[in-house]
């Protein structure tokens, strides 16, 4: 399908031209087109296929990414600024939460081997399994809470070992919490 009568087909060293027009004046295609004695229809394919973009929308295109970096950086500091403070003072919280949790642990223990230490006394034993694996589920129990809470929970599930010198600031106990073997 050629040119419809009246209009002629630019010539190659014409489209340079054309293109500036359409980039840099803000035309559209349609009233640009009589301006080059251009179909519209050519113009409007031309501007499609090599992918033309009007200066006006180069321009906003590339001051919103400007605007929004700029609205980003002030966003992050604005966050790191005000909200830092906070979170920091949240993570505390929930640090001293999950210390406050094996202390806790760590008492009910002691109550366990005083209460075994009163039974073996009463019944003269010198050495109770129970009360050995009840002070043993016990520690695994809070040394379980503890980490989890504290996002310290290995990739397997189990937890590691716990000083409880550190977490309580008493006296040194080391628990490593495993399943008790039947013996």
């Amino acid at each position: 399908m050629g040119a419809p009568k009246g209009v002629k087909q630019p010539r190659r060293e014409d489209w340079p031209m054309i293109r500036h027009a359409y980039e840099t004046t803000g035309l559209g295609y349609r009233k640009l087109a009589p301006k080059f004695d251009v179909n519209p229809e050519t113009l409007r394919r031309r501007i499609e296929r090599e992918g033309w973009t009007k200066r006006g929308k180069l321009i906003l295109q590339t001051a919103e990414k400007r605007v929004t970096a700029a609205v980003e950086r002030q966003a992050k500091a604005l966050v790191d600024r005000e909200l830092g403070p906070w979170i920091e003072k949240k993570k505390a919280q929930f640090v001293k939460d999950s210390v406050t949790v094996a202390h806790s642990g760590l008492l009910q223990c002691r109550t366990i081997q005083k209460d075994a230490k009163r039974r073996r006394k009463a019944t003269g034993l010198s050495f109770d399994a129970k009360d050995t694996a009840d002070t043993a589920r016990a520690v695994e129990s809070y040394v379980r809470a503890g980490r989890t809470s504290l996002g310290l929970t290995d990739a397997g599930g189990a937890p590691g070992p716990v000083n409880f010198q550190i977490l309580c600031n008493q006296a040194a106990i080391v628990a490593s919490p495993t399943k008790q073997s039947q013996d």
